[in-house]
């Protein structure tokens, strides 16, 4: 009796409870979608539409490559940079077109806060002063141009991209501006001056691996400022508003590439 109730307890046991895991293989085909590819000319413009995104901005920035250049040592490659970010109000477009640049040269920027820094009647003085008469003083001269209460703000951008942004303050003990950087950066900036001001003549910028840039060319903006109504008078003056690369030099200098301008 023992192998008949055996028997029957295993049929009850495959009955009650059916094997798990057993899967039923698909015997149909999967289906394929039929694409057509892209013409040779529409194909080339592909990889351009894959825009690297920014995980901490989520901002998209797209680069499409224009032209290379390049000697033994050292080259350039110009591209249009497109950066997909919230405009500005004080935001301006440029030849290329709002948000648009021309990237793989560089430039040292400048943004006037007041007067410009590098003008001898142009002297920083914060010391605000306690006396009412001499307070009044102090505020007219900043009214009428006459005292400068803010430094200007610098941009230097690299071929490679390095971004930098710094002022400049005036050494009475030297006799020369100090330039001081806002961040953390590894470029190191030299400025020359004209011998009979203090005027901005160019730049100099060398990044961490010796390579060394010139920014000669000059670009000027013409400012207009309008005094209080009672007065009807209106400031202009032109300052030198930008400084374009004209020079990359190698570490071991002894390969140069020269880059000119034309209007």
């Amino acid at each position: 009796m023992k192998p008949a109730v055996y028997f029957l307890f295993l049929l009850f046991v495959l009955v009650c409870f059916p094997v798990m895991g057993v899967e039923v293989a698909d015997t149909e085909e999967p289906m394929i979608e039929n694409f057509t590819d892209a013409t040779s000319e529409s194909a080339v413009m592909r990889p351009f539409s894959d825009c690297p995104v920014s995980y901490s901005t989520g901002t998209a920035s797209i680069t499409i490559p224009l032209v290379s250049m390049s000697t033994a040592y050292c080259g350039v490659s110009l591209g249009l940079h497109y950066r997909c970010e919230a405009k500005k109000v004080n935001q301006y477009a440029g030849m290329l077109g709002l948000g648009w640049n021309l990237s793989g040269l560089g430039s040292v920027t400048r943004q006037l806060s007041s007067m410009p820094d590098d003008w001898k009647n142009s002297l920083i003085d914060l010391n605000v002063p306690s006396d009412s008469v001499k307070r009044l003083e102090y505020y007219n001269k900043l009214l009428n141009n006459k005292l400068d209460s803010d430094a200007d703000r610098y941009t230097v951008v690299t071929p490679t991209g390095e971004a930098l942004t710094f002022i400049m303050i005036w050494n009475k003990d030297y006799k020369q501006y100090d330039i001081k950087k806002l961040g953390y950066s590894e470029l190191e900036i030299g400025r020359e001056a004209a011998t009979d001001s203090r005027k901005t003549e160019s730049f100099t910028v060398t990044d961490h691996d010796g390579f060394m840039y010139k920014y000669e060319e000059k670009e000027e903006t013409r400012y207009s400022y309008t005094r209080p109504s009672w007065t009807k008078t209106i400031d202009a003056f032109t300052i030198v508003s930008a400084w374009h690369l004209t020079k990359i030099i190698t570490p071991e200098r002894n390969d140069t590439i020269f880059i000119e301008y034309e209007n």
